[in-house]
């Protein structure tokens, strides 16, 4: 298979009206874009926002607007690349743009859901997002660190690879002798150098080169992280759009994180994944997969969805079995959110290295995380009472007998997270687990 249509859209913003300005952003665009135009012959590069220094909202707005207008289909690839500052506002992430103003960031920055959303609309069969973002704080109520955390959601929902120059918490860089940020310098190394061109193997190269060029420029941590959407397209050659299928499957290793909503999961479970070289798998994402088909006079939710619709008309055990069923790879693996016993019975008897995990946080921190740490509502709206029914539920649904069971490490995540990376990271030496930053190129 090769791809039928082939569209880059690539965007690199210096030039800000309110926010430091950058250096190398919209050489990072340009260059990204040579780098696949050599690889994908029949690749048609956008030039309408194009790699203008001074790219404002409207102009991305028309962008996303012509790209909703493409018609598609299922042999087709659709890559978006962005660099320049990135933030996250009341747990929703934005794209800044020249004219962006940190006081109206709704109305002055792009949502990322927005460009997900018109990428959906095309029907694209493969879709990848590349952010070069999370350039340094803009502002007292607007938060970086956090950048990344609602974008993954939504791509795993909507089914689209994204590459992120860094995990939350972290910061991106330029480097002024490479003339590039890190993350795009080591991406097009990655293009140029790698034989295999999986976005796990892509992933794994970028880590590994942006670890290297950090150490030798005394640059604090800087750790890419990919969403692969669905889970499918983790053997998927982004350039020739063939699958590339491994056939030792029982020698794959599984760490599998459970316990209750917001106790870290999938900050730990990016960490592994970044760390170690794991794709990383949320089981949300095969549930909300099956709420998007859900019956039209239907109107409860997830939990009830579940219960009423999921679990009267197959096993308890189906979301695992729609897991194992969609995997072509034989990629280690970081599991999280099982919910039903059944699921971890399902997951235990496949014939894979097994490394249970339980995080656990108690609920009045675990409520705090569930705002984002903000005191007013943002886009989540469960009450405390609200917040504390639906654990219950999922205590009853299995995850308190999860809790007990032998082979499962506690891990508490009541503090900072890295002390909950800490803890794991112990645990991943006693099973000779190796980082992706020590492992030669």
């Amino acid at each position: 298979m090769s791809w039928s249509n082939a569209l880059f859209y690539g965007i690199g913003i210096d030039n800000y009206q309110h926010l430091r300005k950058l250096n190398y952003c919209a050489n990072d665009a340009m260059a990204v874009a040579e780098a696949f135009a050599q690889k994908i012959s029949n690749i048609t590069s956008s030039t309408i926002a194009g790699y203008s220094t001074n790219t404002t909202t409207i102009e991305i707005a028309q962008v996303l607007k012509e790209i909703q207008n493409k018609r598609l289909d299922d042999e087709d690839l659709l890559i978006f690349y962005f660099s320049g500052h990135g933030c996250s506002v009341g747990g929703v992430d934005y794209l800044a743009c020249s004219d962006t103003n940190p006081k109206e960031i709704s109305d002055t920055a792009i949502n990322t859901s927005c460009i997900i959303d018109a990428i959906a609309e095309t029907k694209v069969g493969t879709s990848i997002l590349i952010f070069d973002s999370c350039r340094e704080e803009v502002g007292k109520s607007i938060d970086v660190s956090q950048f990344g955390r609602y974008t993954s959601e939504l791509a795993r929902r909507r089914g689209t690879i994204v590459f992120f120059s860094c995990s939350p918490e972290e910061l991106s860089y330029e480097n002024p002798k490479l003339e590039h940020g890190l993350f795009t310098y080591s991406l097009i190394a990655a293009i140029n150098q790698e034989k295999v061109h999986t976005t796990i193997n892509l992933d794994q190269s970028i880590v590994r080169r942006v670890s290297e060029l950090c150490k030798t420029n005394n640059y604090p941590s800087q750790r890419p992280y990919t969403v692969v959407a669905p889970l499918q397209k983790a053997a998927l050659d982004i350039f020739t759009g063939k699958v590339i299928i491994e056939n030792d499957h029982e020698r794959r290793t599984c760490i599998i994180l459970a316990g209750p909503s917001n106790s870290g999961k999938t900050s730990l479970g990016q960490y592994i994944a970044s760390r170690y070289g794991f794709l990383h798998v949320e089981m949300s994402s095969f549930a909300y997969k099956r709420f998007q088909n859900k019956p039209d006079d239907f109107n409860g939710n997830m939990q009830e969805f579940m219960e009423e619709i999921v679990w009267q008309e197959n096993d308890k055990a189906i979301i695992a079995e729609d897991l194992i069923n969609s995997n072509l790879t034989n990629q280690n693996m970081v599991i999280c959110g099982p919910r039903a016993t059944e699921e971890i019975e399902t997951l235990f008897a496949q014939r894979w290295n097994i490394i249970p995990v339980y995080l656990y946080a108690n609920a009045s921190i675990r409520y705090k995380r569930h705002f984002g740490g903000d005191k007013e509502q943002t886009r989540f709206n469960l009450s405390y009472k609200e917040f504390i029914v639906k654990d219950m539920k999922e205590y009853d649904w299995g995850l308190a007998k999860m809790a007990t069971i032998d082979s499962f490490k506690f891990n508490f995540n009541e503090y900072e997270l890295k002390a909950a990376f800490s803890t794991f990271d112990k645990l991943a030496e006693k099973h000779h687990l190796t980082p992706v930053d020590t492992k030669d190129f």
